[in-house]
């Protein structure tokens, strides 16, 4: 079986799992605590797909880590992933859990890219205007990049909204160059 059927099958397991026994927003908070784990600290991965270290180290070293940090639920399931020699999937399985759990709440993610951090009202107010226009739930990621020199660009699912000062240079740039000056003179 590929990666791709294998995390999504064992996400939707416990989704739906989770979502039987009550436990659909606990569950998530503690996928999320997983997933940035693995995102923050790059030898938590390395750990965890080590096939020199034993499922029995694996799993105490996970609950240390976790300890009472996440739900039973969630503590098994990371031990049959383990048990099935599958941690080498966690993080994509995690990744496809949140994209369930965003689904089933309505829940859309809008990536927001600056030159410098947006104040609190700007934030709002595109947290406002992209819950309005896709009529959902909007959480805002905030990512700085400094070489778009100033404005933003907005991504939500697969539109991009493009408003940064780096694009509109291109766009002048790319007009001038294309401009024929000869025949105009």
């Amino acid at each position: 079986m590929n990666q791709n059927k294998l995390s999504i099958r064992y996400a939707r397991a416990l989704f739906e799992l989770s979502k039987d026994k009550n436990k659909i927003d606990t569950t998530y908070k503690d996928i999320l605590l997983i997933n940035k784990t693995y995102q923050a600290i790059p030898d938590f991965g390395n750990f965890l797909v080590s096939p020199i270290i034993k499922a029995s180290i694996k799993k105490k070293t996970l609950d240390l880590i976790f300890g009472k940090k996440i739900e039973v639920l969630t503590k098994n399931f990371l031990n049959l992933i383990i048990d099935n020699s599958r941690e080498n999937f966690i993080f994509d399985i995690t990744r496809r859990f949140i994209f369930l759990y965003k689904r089933e709440k309505g829940i859309k993610t809008a990536v927001i890219s600056t030159a410098s951090k947006f104040n609190k009202i700007e934030k709002d107010r595109i947290v406002e205007i992209v819950g309005k226009t896709y009529n959902s739930k909007v959480e805002l990621e905030e990512k700085i990049k400094e070489e778009l020199i100033g404005g933003f660009i907005l991504r939500v699912d697969d539109k991009q909204y493009d408003a940064s000062v780096s694009n509109q240079l291109n766009k002048v740039k790319k007009e001038l160059t294309d401009y024929n000056f000869e025949q105009k003179f």
